[in-house]
């Protein structure tokens, strides 16, 4: 599961206040403080790639998408502990979860390309 907290993206939100007005909140995250992803599948594909599909809630709505993950290596950490780092891509529209109702597209697309990267670390 994946958890993210939406009051840590300020330039983002600097963006949309500069343009809409101090009041206006993007994700409303007054109401909607995170965005929550639980894996459901994995499909393992050519080479390091790997498919993973599952809930992804944002805004009060769920809905199904699928990433594309990748693995971009295997080590150890300074505590000699296994860690494998991960690249993860996908496509969401945000309208789908009625998120920036009052933007226009012309100004954030529908469409978003997400990305992140991150580690897991062998306890």
């Amino acid at each position: 599961n994946t958890y993210l907290k939406l009051k840590n993206i300020t330039l983002f939100k600097l963006l949309i206040r500069t343009i809409f007005g101090e009041a206006y909140s993007f994700f409303d995250t007054a109401n909607y403080p995170s965005i929550t992803f639980k894996s459901n599948s994995v499909q393992k594909g050519s080479g390091k790639a790997l498919k993973v599909t599952g809930d992804l809630t944002m805004h009060g709505v769920t809905k199904p998408v699928t990433f594309d993950v990748t693995l971009n290596g295997i080590g150890e950490n300074r505590q000699k502990k296994k860690l494998a780092g991960f690249k993860v891509v996908g496509n969401i529209k945000r309208s789908d979860f009625g998120v920036g109702g009052k933007t226009p597209s012309a100004v954030v697309s529908d469409e978003i390309e997400l990305k992140a990267n991150g580690e897991f670390v062998q306890n």
